[in-house]
């Protein structure tokens, strides 16, 4: 069996500074690359962005969800957070992939 393939989203906030130390790109990427070895999986890209995570118009996003849509791998993010500020939002993400 190989190993799993994932593409990281990797999103910091145009708003709000504290947000952007506490989520800066280097700490997500680290995070989800130790999860991900721990599966023994590869992350195989990364997409980076700066936008509010209540903006729906997010490029970066749309073109990492093609990335896994045409690979076969695996969007991960560091926490649900970073994917988006709206549950709503998270739910069209979730209903428009399958």
């Amino acid at each position: 069996m190989s190993n799993p393939k994932f593409y990281a989203y990797l999103r910091k906030s145009t708003r709000n500074k504290e947000s952007q130390n506490r989520h800066s790109f280097d700490t997500q990427l680290q995070t989800i690359q130790t999860f991900v070895s721990h599966l023994g999986g590869e992350v195989v890209g990364v997409f980076k962005e700066s936008h509010s995570g209540m903006d729906p118009n997010r490029p970066e996003l749309t073109n990492a969800l093609l990335a896994c849509e045409k690979s076969g791998a695996t969007l991960i993010v560091a926490t649900l957070c970073r994917l988006s500020r709206s549950i709503n939002q998270v739910n069209n993400l979730f209903h428009s992939s399958t």
